[in-house]
């Protein structure tokens, strides 16, 4: 019976140990600051843009990583590049000789004869081939990059230049010697012995003739560029000047006779457009050309800067007044002290901001609607923002 009763004894001493723990627990845990209670318990029960703070309610409503809001005084810009004078002489240059060339046609026996030669296409014209015929028998062909330009027989001596029409001309050029078949008179040759071969034009020479100008766009504008125009006077005499040439960046941009006296517009690719340094080549391929009054014009596309929305409870508004025990708040983080102009659209109603300040606060209660609220930042200036954050705040 006694050791039943010692049992007993200490069953109902371990119940009032475990009374005594549960309760210091549970002070503890009251005892807790509410959000350390909430992490204890496993429990959120609000979320994670609201908080009670020591000064009352705090809910974020719109938070946003800006970075750099770039600005363009204006939606074209014009520069002035200076004047210059450019002038060619054409001089007459040999772009292949060959001491001979043999062709024949025989049943059995065929023999041509390749030329390749290379020229600078806009700065030469009227190329010729010229030569001295030693044999001849039958029809000579010339081709010239596949195309026939020559087909007749010719005598001993010095024919006239055959010219190389301009059409059939390339920068790299194959011209093929041939010679007609015998055709029934199977027993004999056809051949021409050529000597003295050369092929000539006539070549600007351009130490005089080119004019490099150069102009620089910011980033801001290369990215925003709608549209790119050259502008300039060509004075020269249009009896006696030939084809201008201008290339930007070392792509062709003109190529054309400019009407002398007249302002010219050439609308430029602004594919080819660099950021910062690019360059502006003028070529005159005859003639002399006074190019004045030249400038670069960009067209700008208008810069389109995001809009944020956040929405407010109805329950916050008396109609369309906003409860004054509420305070809805937009706060700017800059990055430098810096001075900032930049306009702030908050419900279409624009606010102006003006500080060298790193961080900006202001109350938007007097804007703000029930449900959705939009926001535009539109700057003046370059502006760099960190973060851009607005909140529900209860008033103090």
């Amino acid at each position: 019976m006694r050791k039943r009763g010692a049992g007993g004894n200490s069953a109902s001493g371990a119940a009032i140990l475990i009374v005594i723990v549960a309760v210091i627990f549970l002070l503890y845990i009251l005892m807790l600051p509410p959000e350390d209670r909430a992490d204890l318990l496993g429990e959120d029960n609000r979320s994670n843009s609201e908080e009670i703070t020591s000064s009352g309610f705090n809910k974020t409503l719109l938070k946003e990583n800006i970075g750099r809001l770039d600005y363009l005084r204006s939606d074209y810009r014009e520069r002035d590049l200076p004047s210059f004078r450019i002038y060619s002489q054409k001089e007459g240059t040999i772009l292949k000789t060959l001491n001979s060339v043999y062709v024949k046609n025989a049943i059995g026996d065929k023999k041509y004869y390749n030329v390749t030669f290379d020229i600078a296409e806009r700065l030469t014209s009227e190329v010729k081939l010229s030569f001295n015929v030693k044999r001849a028998r039958g029809r000579l062909e010339l081709y010239l990059n596949g195309v026939e330009i020559f087909n007749g027989e010719l005598g001993k001596g010095s024919p006239s230049p055959i010219p190389l029409p301009s059409e059939a001309l390339d920068s790299e050029n194959t011209l093929v010697f041939k010679v007609s078949s015998p055709g029934f008179a199977f027993w004999s040759t056809n051949e021409y012995l050529l000597e003295d071969v050369m092929i000539t034009g006539d070549v600007l020479d351009v130490s005089n003739s080119k004019s490099r100008q150069f102009f620089y766009l910011s980033d801001i504008e290369v990215l925003n560029l709608d549209e790119i125009r050259l502008k300039f006077y060509p004075d020269c005499d249009s009896r006696s000047v030939g084809p201008l040439i201008i290339n930007l960046n070392g792509e062709e941009a003109f190529f054309g006779v400019a009407d002398c006296g007249v302002y010219r517009t050439v609308t430029l690719d602004k594919n080819s457009i660099y950021e910062d340094k690019n360059e502006l080549e003028f070529i005159a391929t005859e003639g002399s050309y006074l190019i004045d009054r030249v400038s670069i014009r960009t067209e700008l596309e208008e810069l389109v800067y995001p809009v944020y929305y956040f929405d407010l409870d109805e329950d916050l508004f008396d109609g369309d007044d906003f409860d004054d025990s509420y305070n809805v708040t937009l706060r700017l983080r800059f990055v430098n002290h810096d001075d900032k102009r930049l306009e702030y659209l908050i419900n279409g109603r624009r606010k102006q901001i003006n500080t060298d300040e790193i961080e900006y606060t202001t109350l938007l209660n007097d804007y703000v609607l029930p449900e959705a609220n939009s926001l535009e930042l539109v700057p003046k200036s370059i502006v760099d923002i960190s973060v851009l954050r607005v909140t529900l705040d209860e008033e103090e």
